[in-house]
């Protein structure tokens, strides 16, 4: 790994430019990375991420996870590419040294109208894994958070779900590369 200008410590393989690329070039607000489990699809997320918040495109980031454990592991990643994430957050105000928070879906489900407030500014919002969603939730991140630039990342779509949570989740996140 080496340092780059905005602080990260990421060198992207080549599927992951590609994918980053993508991203970047999407016209949606939802989109949808898929690749194989442990590809590394958090790095093309946290490096959009941090692209975001030095173009000042977005003020902070919300990563949604389908464990605590996962919460963590976000938050290191996102460090690796100079993004402040905070897994533990208390549900106060956003301390300003960090760029965002990382939490379960559960916390998401359980206060929607805290998050909904919270994403008034700008957020990229990153779904790891939203097929761990119930299928009345994948529509609850979209209507929980309507002003947000959505991100997912997801191993198997399509193989995981019958043909109506499918739908469901395409309609949710977007664009797929």
């Amino acid at each position: 790994m080496t340092l780059h200008e905005s602080g990260s410590k990421l060198t992207l393989r080549p599927w992951q430019r590609h994918a980053l690329n993508e991203i970047n070039n999407h016209k949606t607000k939802d989109f949808l990375l898929e690749a194989c489990p442990g590809a590394g699809k958090t790095f093309p997320a946290v490096t959009h991420a941090r692209e975001l918040l030095d173009a000042r495109s977005l003020r902070q980031v919300l990563i949604l996870c389908p464990t605590s454990h996962l919460a963590r592991q976000w938050a290191r990643a996102a460090a690796q590419a100079g993004v402040r994430i905070e897994p533990n957050w208390s549900g106060a105000g956003l301390p300003s040294d960090i760029d965002g928070i990382a939490v379960t879906y559960q916390r998401l489900a359980a206060m929607p109208e805290l998050y909904r407030a919270l994403c008034c500014k700008p957020t990229l919002v990153v779904a790891d894994e939203p097929h761990h969603m119930a299928r009345r939730r994948l529509g609850g991140v979209r209507s929980s958070l309507p002003q947000s630039r959505r991100l997912s990342g997801c191993c198997s779509p399509v193989r995981r779900f019958d043909p109506t949570t499918t739908r469901s989740l395409a309609s949710t996140t977007g664009q797929t590369a």
